[in-house]
Parts: structure tokens; C-alpha cells; sequence
């Protein structure tokens, strides 16, 4: 857990992510986490402020390979992704909560999912869902580019007024639905009016979320339950602040009679990973790809 990282000192974890940079290090015993858009020149400003040039810098994501090449540093290790996110998963999620077996789905930009059975770990799909979605729609049709005003636009909104839900196609006389069954969305923007004056509002933005994040758990519990996997691991930066994602994950990932698991931190579980791997063992071992999408 974080309070075991002061063995590490001599180490920096970097994830760098299509949009956000992640950086965990550990300064007298104590965790320090940031995060940023993706930019050199931050990076570069985060070195000089904590001095990597004495420390061991550590890089995963898609965009290591760019910071590797553009950084002035002799200690660099680049590790493969999705091990630095398993190797965090276990370091984030406490040992009773994290079982033998399980999915991890990280969600960025995009979205990944991994099958996680003791040390194998295997890219088993994705999806195109994610934050970049969001955010590009939230600039686009709503004109809000910061992430953190959009996020708080949708904890406003409701998004039963704009998603048509079973129940509201089918009558409450008919007994042929199940109640529960009648929450589930129908179709998202269902009842949005096509002659609407100003379709971006908070209860735009709050379905927007609610869209991705129902996609997002349908996919994962179709795999998992594949696999007869009962527990799944959502982490990743979309899931920082964000009340509305992790609601609708929970609520459509439990109705699969899956449980879901939330580890410390999640936005920072492959800079953490990177901050604790064992590079020799990495070596070893890579990660076995079945195609989807890589999320940060």
C-alpha cells in the first residue's frame, strides 16, 4: 500500500498517458502525486523541481518512448504498460479486497482491459470510450474545455430527461418487465428534442458520462463473465472526481452480479506500478495482446 513506497525513494514513476502525465515519487516517506497534460516542457519543469537526475526515472504509457527520447537523463527504464498498471493494481487494492483472479479496466482517453490470473497478465480488449470523448464533446457542443467545469456542469444535471429509459416506452401496467429492468436506459439522448435551442446543459453532459461509463461496464462484464470472472477493477484518470462514472460502473457492472473494486489512487496506478516493477522480472514475462483499445 502507499504507506510501503519510502523503500523506493531512489525511483520516479512516470505514466505517460495520450492526455494526462502521471508522476509518482515518494519524498521523505511520504507518497507525492501529480498529474498534467501531456508536455514536455512540464515534465521538464517537474524534473528541476524534484531533481530526477538523482533518482532512477521509471516511464510507461504510449508516450515514454517520447520522453525517453527527449529527456537528459542517463537512468531511464521504459516497462510495458499494462504490467506497471497490474504491479500497481496490487500495491493500490488492499490484499482481503484483491482476488486471485480478475479484470482490470482502465479508463483514460480510451479504455483497456486486462485479465489478471496470479503473474499472468493479458490484454483481453478495450473500447474507443473514455475521457477524450467527453472532453472533445464537452468543447465541441458545450464550448466548456476545462475537465474539471464539465464534470461539475454534470453532477447538476439529470439525465432522465434526456435518456429514454424502459419504463418509459413500456407502461407501468405491463408486468412483463421486471421492475428493475424498467431503469435500464433504452436509448441515450432518447428524448432530446432535435429542435432544441441550446442542447448542451448539464443534463447533456451528466448522459454524455452516463453513455460512456454503461458502455464501458456492459463490455467488461460480457468478458468477465466470458471468463467467469467476478470481480473487476476500474481505474484510470476519467475516474478522478467523477461521482457520475463511477455510479453508473457500479450499478451496471453489479447487475451482471459482478462486484466492482476501486483501487487507492487510480488515476496513478501505472505511475505507481512503475515506481515498485521489477524490471528484470518484466523481462521475463510480457504481456500477451488481444487487440482493443489502450487507456491511460
Amino acid at each position: 500500500m502507499l504507506e510501503d513506497l519510502d523503500f523506493f525513494e531512489e525511483r520516479i514513476g512516470v505514466d505517460a498517458g495520450q492526455t494526462l502525465t502521471k508522476v509518482a515519487y515518494v519524498e521523505r516517506g511520504t507518497p507525492q502525486f501529480h498529474f498534467y497534460r501531456t508536455d514536455l516542457d512540464k515534465i521538464d519543469l517537474l524534473r528541476r523541481k524534484i531533481g530526477f537526475r538523482d533518482k532512477l526515472l521509471s516511464l510507461t504509457g504510449g508516450k515514454a518512448l517520447y520522453y525517453k527520447e527527449k529527456l537528459d537523463i542517463d537512468q531511464i527504464n521504459i516497462l510495458e504498460e499494462f504490467k506497471a498498471n497490474s504491479i500497481g493494481v496490487r500495491h493500490l487494492v488492499p490484499k482481503e479486497k484483491r482476488p486471485s483472479e480478475y479484470l482490470v479496466v482502465t479508463i483514460g482517453s480510451g479504455t483497456s482491459i486486462v485479465h489478471e490470473k496470479g503473474e499472468e497478465v493479458r490484454h483481453v480488449g478495450g473500447t474507443a470510450l473514455g475521457g477524450s470523448m467527453f472532453d472533445n464533446f464537452a468543447g465541441l457542443i458545450c464550448d466548456v474545455k476545462d475537465h474539471q467545469r464539465a464534470l461539475e456542469l454534470a453532477e447538476k444535471g439529470n439525465r432522465y430527461n434526456i435518456d429514454l429509459k424502459v419504463g418509459d416506452i413500456y407502461p407501468r401496467e405491463d408486468d412483463r418487465i421486471e421492475p428493475g429492468f424498467r431503469e435500464m436506459t433504452a436509448a441515450s439522448f432518447g428524448k432530446l428534442d432535435k429542435e432544441i435551442d441550446e442542447i448542451c446543459n448539464p443534463d447533456f453532459l451528466n448522459s454524455l458520462i452516463s453513455m460512456i461509463g454503461e458502455n464501458i461496464a456492459i463490455i467488461a462484464s460480457s468478458i468477465a463473465k466470458n471468463k467467469d470472472i467476478n470481480k473487476i477493477v476500474y481505474a484510470g484518470g476519467f475516474l478522478e472526481n467523477n461521482n457520475i462514472l463511477k455510479n453508473v460502473l457500479d450499478r451496471t457492472t453489479k447487475l451482471n452480479e459482478i462486484e466492482t473494486i476501486y483501487p487507492q489512487e487510480p488515476m496513478f496506478i501505472g505511475a505507481i506500478g512503475a515506481l515498485r516493477t521489477d524490471y528484470k522480472d518484466l523481462a521475463r514475462k510480457p504481456t500477451r495482446f488481444s487487440g482493443g483499445v489502450n487507456g491511460e
